[in-house]
């Protein structure tokens, strides 16, 4: 035992390098590719972070780690939205809002449904933006989730408003705006 404790520190890390190759690969592990890739998206660089996050949702879709995987697949969508990758962003949001209703997590699902719904008012499907945004309200209603009430009548209204349905966009809009405040 004594012996172990003798040898310089540098000495028994490199003897755990060579007799465990999967410690030499730490930096290419799920937490670290899921680490770099959120840096880089928190730098506004998704492309970068999309070529990170696609070996970590490999890695995650192997584990029964849902959680982290709806949650990583909804991220590669707000990614992939910011690229203006609306294909790519509907199909990540809506794998997310599928994860998200099997864990039976009632926000996700919010905000999958509000993103969805966004990307469908891009996409000039105002009819199925607006029930998708009605869903969304829904679910933060029930779920006493303010902010997102709010985001999901601004979004209403938005929707109305191309609608040319200025009187529901008016009312959306005035029922957000003392939550925003």
């Amino acid at each position: 035992m004594g012996r172990w404790r003798a040898l310089p520190l540098m000495t028994l890390v490199w003897m755990l390098v060579v007799s465990f190759p999967a410690y030499s690969q730490l930096a290419s592990s799920l937490d670290g590719l899921m680490g770099q890739g959120q840096a880089a998206f928190d730098q506004g660089d998704y492309a970068k972070a999309l070529s990170l996050w696609g070996p970590a949702l490999t890695q995650l879709r192997a584990t029964s780690d849902n959680d982290r995987l709806a949650d990583l697949v909804f991220k590669c969508g707000v990614a992939n939205y910011k690229l203006s990758n609306s294909d790519e962003a509907l199909d990540a949001f809506q794998q997310a809002l599928a994860i998200y209703r099997t864990l039976q997590n009632r926000l996700g699902e919010a905000n999958a449904l509000n993103s969805i719904g966004a990307v469908e008012t891009d996409l000039g499907r105002y009819d199925d933006a607006l029930r998708l945004e009605q869903q969304a309200l829904a679910i933060d209603r029930e779920l006493n989730n303010r902010p997102g009430e709010a985001n999901a009548l601004s979004d209403i209204g938005n929707v109305e408003e191309r609608l040319f349905r200025y009187d529901d966009a008016l009312s959306a809009l005035q029922q957000a705006l003392p939550i925003h405040r």
